[in-house]
């Protein structure tokens, strides 16, 4: 293990109350929405060159009636995120590509197209200030090293400044502060090795950077937090390595899984989702060319289950009480399905069900939101 700063638990600490005050507001109802693309093949360097869409659906599903609105948008998203403001109101961007929208999911209509910085491409993902009068998308340039984060007004979203992600390929975003401080990962790949910057919202200042030491074969990509302070990193790579997946502790310390050897020799390519699964201290990663979602205990570092799957995509904690902490919801690719994996106490077999039929494709992640 490497100590890390422990400048994300000061964080951390700090914003317990009030985030625990904002999850006693009233809710609206549930939904769980995710991208996909009709396109059969394509490659980022097409996409890149030639400025191609891949369109494809938005899928809307109503948890409480069971049903799916279907939006068919020009692109293929890489997640979905609500708009904090108006929240009716979804955004969404390529990975490698120059669209990102906003939709009404009530009316179903595009209400805003938008579009990358000069010279850029979108990279996926987004992040709210703490007002959400703006937020920041992350930028990539095949001709400079470092990418950029732009920033946007959420009223208007057009780009109203911008700064420097610290890395190479910044892709996932996370706040432990309610929008006050930025954790970007930057991927990389072969530009500078992947790292996470801690970001000050306001000014772009960097305050803190971790340095992955992975060399230049993993991409780190992805990034969330548990309800008690630890975060899970996960990353892609072309080498089959359990590095793939990392856990910082809440006093800034850096951990690598214990894997059993069977499961090293299937792990590769890229671990995507990262569901924590409530107070349980589990964590669900999907890793869906290896067909497989792992389940670790996160303050142990222990495998949990390794549970076998047609090209597991998008990983959600599951809300049913029946389920309990231990459950995830997560898209299959290839079926097309939403299924529900349930871990009890005990870690006897996982129990898997049916929620629903086409629905997910081959979308990287899942967003819950309330409406």
């Amino acid at each position: 293990m490497v100590l890390a700063s422990a400048y994300a638990a000061r964080l951390i600490l700090e914003t317990h109350a009030e985030e625990a005050a904002s999850n006693l507001a009233p809710k609206g109802r549930e939904f769980i929405m995710v991208c996909d693309t009709y396109a059969k093949s394509y490659t980022h360097e097409e996409v890149s060159r030639t400025q191609a869409t891949r369109p494809g659906p938005l899928y809307a599903l109503d948890v409480a009636a069971g049903e799916t609105t279907t939006i068919n948008l020009p692109f293929f998203g890489h997640i979905v995120n609500q708009h904090p403001l108006h929240t009716s109101h979804v955004l969404t961007f390529e990975k490698w590509g120059h669209h990102g929208a906003v939709i009404d999911i009530t009316s179903k209509k595009i209400v805003a197209m938008m579009e990358p910085y000069k010279g850029h491409e979108f990279f996926g993902h987004l992040l709210f200030n703490t007002d959400g009068t703006h937020f920041v998308d992350s930028e990539f340039s095949a001709n400079q090293a470092i990418g950029k984060l732009a920033v946007r007004d959420s009223s208007t979203m057009q780009i109203v400044d911008t700064y420097s992600s610290y890395g190479a390929r910044p892709h996932g975003s996370f706040s432990s502060d309610n929008g006050k401080t930025i954790m970007v990962a930057n991927g990389g790949h072969g530009e500078g090795t992947s790292n996470i910057s801690w970001i000050d919202f306001a000014s772009g200042k960097l305050l803190h950077q971790l340095d992955m030491k992975a060399g230049n074969y993993i991409d780190y990509q992805h990034v969330d937090m548990s309800h008690d302070g630890w975060f899970c990193i996960v990353g892609k790579s072309t080498r089959q390595t359990v590095e793939l997946i990392k856990f910082i502790s809440p006093d800034g310390r850096v951990y690598s899984p214990d894997i059993p050897e069977n499961l090293k020799k299937i792990m590769h390519d890229e671990t995507l989702s990262i569901a924590m699964l409530g107070k349980s201290g589990l964590v669900a990663v999907t890793i869906p060319k290896s067909d497989v979602i792992v389940i670790i205990d996160y303050k142990t570092q222990k495998l949990v289950e390794a549970i076998t799957l047609d090209y597991p995509r998008g990983a959600l904690p599951s809300l049913d009480p029946r389920d309990g902490d231990g459950a995830v919801l997560a898209t299959l690719g290839k079926a097309r399905e939403l299924i529900s994996i349930k871990v009890d106490a005990d870690h006897k077999k996982p129990v898997t069900h049916l929620v629903k039929n086409h629905f997910g494709g081959i979308g990287s992640h899942m967003t819950r939101m309330y409406i």
